[in-house]
């Protein structure tokens, strides 16, 4: 069953389509991480023995410059269209993550996944509905941000 949206929570996808029309690299675009150095992500799509994400996971970048990779990452970059979701790096390491790293978390604290309940609620849409849209081969298997746009602005006209 699809979800309805309220004008709000279509307006708040929408601006997650406006930002990956307005993103400036293209060619990095991938939905295998939400920033590129986020190395637990890349190294979780690398590791897979059978890896359908393989066309993805070469486009990920090892460096730590945090450029939007995914749908979501490139929605957190831009706090000029959203409140939620900010791009941080880590300041000290630990056994997953090392300084430097860069990370999706919520405004209010706490890392932030495209299926968290919280972005759900945020969106209006069911738990299926965020992987649908964010997760690894979500938009449609979308392999540029004016496709995974187009497929965004697609699922909002439905649910209107």
């Amino acid at each position: 069953m699809k979800s309805m949206l309220t004008a709000r929570q279509a307006l708040r996808l929408l601006n997650v389509a406006k930002a990956l029309r307005q993103y400036e690299h293209p060619e990095r675009f991938t939905m295998a991480c939400y920033l590129h150095g986020d190395t637990f992500a890349e190294r979780q799509v690398r590791s897979m023995f059978f890896n359908p994400y393989k066309e993805f996971a070469e486009k990920v970048q090892p460096e730590w410059c945090g450029t939007p990779g995914c749908a979501l990452g490139t929605f957190a970059s831009r706090p000029d269209l959203q409140r939620l979701l900010v791009v941080k790096h880590y300041a000290s390491t630990n056994s997953e993550h090392k300084k430097g790293q860069p990370y999706m978390a919520f405004r209010d604290g706490g890392s932030a996944c495209f299926d968290s309940s919280k972005l759900s609620q945020y969106f209006g849409i069911t738990w299926t509905e965020a992987r649908e849209l964010f997760d690894s081969t979500g938009c449609g298997g979308a392999k540029t941000p004016i496709d995974a746009a187009r497929y965004i602005e697609k699922f909002v006209k439905e649910r209107r």
